[in-house]
């Protein structure tokens, strides 16, 4: 043990954590790399510091080294090593060679199987929309950087996984009364499968993180585990303890934030006689959990389990109600703007439940769900849970204060000022400082209001069509056309208004998420073409719904004219509405699903009004479209075509390339470029 203390820098661990932190943000925002600058100085007396240095430069190294583990697969046969059911399919993860795979399935397969596939795979997409969900990176945090596309599967050989305990475990709860049986699976072993409407309201309340299985519970096994041991007075209590730990993390399938909490009381357990601290175990287990899995950095399981626990270690908070308060306030704050981009928004009342249930939690429900694994007894428990379960519904809020969605740099220099409020060596100096931090609070919450850029996002909603368009100083906001994933990028958006909601018709590509947009966000007026009767457009009738063909509106300082229809031609495609826009200095030109005899009808009648700066090219780029006499009329600089990427359509055709390329346009597809942004700042 006295080897290992000259090994290990006691009290001085969190060093290398930091540095190998810097690396990793550096690695996703060059601007990471800054954050060295000050933490060179920090270490500069320090005697070890090229150690440190040179494990900053080892985990640079390593994180660069890792993505050569992105292997495709090669053969056919898979063995399943953990599946999820769903009602009408089930995801399965699958291994070859130690490579992790998904797929989804109606067919039935068991953990352990051995399976051949017919299949062909691609690469998870990135981000396609700014805020949105990134599902490259969700699949990465577990090691699977491919999915499987089967066309057919068959069952080759039965087989084990010891993945097959927990699942068989789970089992025998499976035919318990909910929220019972919800309860026990995200509880127990970390499978949230709570209801969509609880986990709002669960949200709305600040208190998700006691629902994910994490160091709290971890914390609270020991206390009960350790008070047992001490009871009946039972020796060799802290094998014990590493045992039934080390057995209960293995059965739960390994969840980040109980692997963190797990490593944690290990080292303290066996080394804090020798100076080990708390913030060492911490930054110890950090380090331990990136080696396993470098791309843990990309779980938010992984991001809020040490950045809240960092701050409650190094604030020691005490035991009784003061501790649970300065917890509940610690983590609030720590995590605000992560936790923000996650709901959309801050929930001020989750501050004040947030701390009450925290104080129930560990003395009530957990108790509760621990009776309830014993069959005889839920009959007295479910009732109660379900008594619990009523009290979140009924003190949970709709009331939100919505919050633009912010990078990683933004959140960088929030958790930099919210350190510097700690570091306060006076009340009047840690009130002075807070206001600097509510001010920055502030500044994100009115950005959108005083942003002077005019921005155009031509979204990435694959094979579909929506476009935001962004007045300077929020002075007008369009939204033209709405497919999967609008509303998402709304709600990422802030408190904003949209003045003008334009649905060029109602086919499922362009109006699948209408109804949701004016249902959940702030819109003034919706229009659409004269002829439109589908059932989309049908289900926006009790929100106000216009109908125009011809018209000029100005907002703001943009100017709208609505070019078309020009009559009913009886078919939804070219009874769209065909826009043209001015703001600052662009004019762009926005032509729904019409065909090249709209096109030529709306030539006849506008000639060389038609004239754009930008084109947002019909139909996808379908080659019924985009005709080369019409585009010598819009003689646009770009042309923007909404596209999904190995869509069925052959979208967009290379006939409509082809035109594009002769008049010399730049040509911006969504599928390629993802969210298209054009951003003109308008100091006029």
């Amino acid at each position: 043990m006295r080897k290992l203390k000259t090994l290990l820098p006691y009290n001085y661990f969190h060093y290398y954590a930091f540095i190998v932190l810097i690396v990793l943000l550096g690695h996703e925002h060059l601007a990471g790399y800054l954050l060295l600058l000050p933490f060179l100085y920090l270490i500069k007396g320090y005697s070890n510091k090229w150690a440190v240095i040179a494990v900053g430069l080892l985990s640079y190294c390593f994180i660069e080294a890792s993505y050569f583990e992105k292997k495709p697969p090669k053969n056919n046969v898979f063995q399943v090593v953990n599946l999820k059911e769903y009602e009408t399919f089930n995801r399965y993860i699958v291994r070859e060679n130690n490579h992790k795979y998904v797929f989804l399935s109606e067919d039935s397969y068991q953990i352990g199987d051995y399976i051949e596939l017919n299949y062909t795979y691609q690469e998870f997409e990135e981000t396609k929309i700014p805020g949105g969900f990134n599902e490259a990176h969700y699949y990465a945090s577990q090691r699977i950087f491919y999915e499987l596309k089967v066309k057919n599967s068959t069952l080759v050989k039965k087989g084990f996984h010891f993945n097959q305990i927990p699942y068989k475990l789970k089992t025998y709860f499976k035919d318990y009364e909910e929220p019972t049986k919800s309860y026990i699976y995200g509880l127990v072993f970390s499978d949230n499968v709570f209801e969509p409407d609880f986990k709002d309201s669960i949200a709305s309340l600040g208190i998700s993180h006691l629902f994910a299985l994490s160091g709290l519970h971890i914390h609270f096994l020991i206390i009960i585990l350790g008070s047992l041991l001490d009871y009946f007075k039972i020796k060799k209590k802290n094998l014990i303890m590493v045992v039934f730990l080390s057995l209960y993390v293995f059965l739960t399938g390994f969840p980040i934030s109980l692997l963190r909490a797990f490593i944690m009381h290990l080292s303290y357990l066996a080394l804090s006689k020798k100076g080990f601290t708390r913030l060492d175990s911490l930054s110890l287990s950090f380090i331990i959990l990136l080696l396993i899995n470098p791309f843990y950095r990309y779980s938010y399981s992984f991001i809020l389990s040490f950045l809240v626990t960092f701050f409650i270690v190094i604030m020691k908070p005490r035991k009784g109600l003061k501790g649970f308060f300065l917890i509940q306030i610690t983590s609030f704050f720590s995590s605000l703007l992560i936790v923000s981009n996650l709901n959309g928004g801050i929930y001020l009342d989750g501050l004040l439940f947030g701390f009450i249930y925290m104080m129930l939690f560990p003395y009530v429900v957990m108790p509760l769900v621990g009776l309830a694994m014993i069959k005889p007894l839920s009959f007295i428990t479910n009732p109660l849970l379900k008594g619990f379960s009523l009290s979140i519904y009924q003190s949970s809020t709709t009331f939100k204060i919505k919050m633009p969605y912010v990078s990683l740099l933004i959140i960088v220099i929030y958790i930099g000022l919210f350190v510097f409020i700690l570091l306060s060596e006076t009340f009047k100096q840690f009130f002075k400082r807070s206001f600097i931090l509510g001010g920055f609070i502030l500044g994100i919450y009115l950005y959108p209001h005083i942003d002077l850029s005019d921005t155009v996002y031509f979204l990435d909603v694959s094979q579909g069509d929506s476009t935001y368009i962004k007045g300077s100083f929020d002075s007008c906001n369009i939204l033209i056309d709405a497919h999967t994933g609008t509303s998402d990028f709304i709600e990422g958006l802030g408190d904003v208004t949209i003045d003008y909601f334009f649905i060029t018709h109602g086919d499922y590509d362009h109006s699948s998420e209408a109804l949701e947009v004016v249902e959940n966000h702030s819109v003034k007026q919706v229009y659409t073409n004269p002829y439109d009767n589908s059932s989309y457009i049908n289900d926006l009738k009790p929100y106000g719904l216009k109908r125009i063909s011809k018209e000029s509106i100005t907002c703001g300082k943009i100017e709208i004219e609505v070019l078309g229809p020009l009559r009913n031609y009886n078919n939804s495609n070219d009874n769209s509405l065909v826009l043209k826009l001015v703001l600052s200095d662009k004019t762009i030109l926005f032509t729904g699903d019409v065909s090249s005899d709209v096109e030529d009808e709306l030539i006849n009648y506008y000639k060389q009004s038609l004239k754009s700066d930008i084109l947002h090219v019909a139909h996808h780029g379908s080659s019924s479209s985009t005709s080369s006499n019409f585009l010598k009329y819009v003689n646009p600089k770009q042309a923007i075509i909404s596209v999904g990427k190995n869509n069925y359509y052959g979208h967009p055709s290379n006939e409509v390339i082809w035109r594009l390329e002769q008049e010399n346009i730049e040509i911006l597809l969504t599928s390629e470029e993802r969210t298209i942004i054009l951003r003109k700042y308008n100091l006029r």
